[in-house]
């Protein structure tokens, strides 16, 4: 979906039956609505080994474009669609700039998980870039691949342990 779509529409919020965002998405294009969906590819862990997934954003939940002087009720009767998000029984319209930056953010990749993009091996100086401890600077004392390191930092005039993802750090 371009910027340029996303202003040609008016927005609003669908709340879709559980997990029937992807019907909800199908059945509004298919009754000549336009629909967003973000997605966001998120890590997870199973049988020991660790996958990356794409989930929806906000689950439950769709965008549904119309073009100016389209009628909205016939949204809720969508297959997939279990209602709107209303405010005194009228649909809450999202303004363009949100739009314009979830988007943006989906094309972006802005909402996907953080991959490790180091190695980390035992010695090695690196900076936290995501979590409680952004910007601290530490050394990597023991390190799994592709998993968690322990990391020494000094804080306050004391060394401090820490174990975090290693996609929470990068080379210092």
């Amino acid at each position: 979906m371009t910027l340029e779509e996303i202003n040609r529409f008016v927005w609003y919020v669908a709340r879709t039956h559980w997990r029937a965002e992807n019907r909800a998405r199908s059945s509004l294009e298919g009754r000549d609505y336009r629909a967003f969906y973000p997605t966001c590819h998120v890590q997870v862990r199973h049988a020991g080994k660790v996958h990356l997934v794409e989930r929806a954003m906000f689950p439950s939940y769709v965008f549904a474009g119309l073009r100016p002087g389209q009628a909205w009720y016939p949204i809720m009767s969508t297959p997939g669609v279990a209602g709107l998000l209303l405010n005194r029984e009228k649909p809450v319209q999202i303004p363009q700039w949100i739009m314009r930056n979830l988007v943006h953010a989906q094309e972006t990749g802005a909402f996907n998980a953080k991959v490790a993009t180091i190695e980390g091996k035992e010695g090695d100086k690196v900076r936290f870039v995501g979590g409680n401890f952004a910007g601290f600077v530490g050394v990597i004392q023991r390190a799994s691949p592709g998993r968690r390191v322990q990391v020494l930092v000094e804080m306050f005039g004391k060394q401090h342990d820490f174990s975090v993802p290693l996609a929470e750090l990068e080379a210092a």
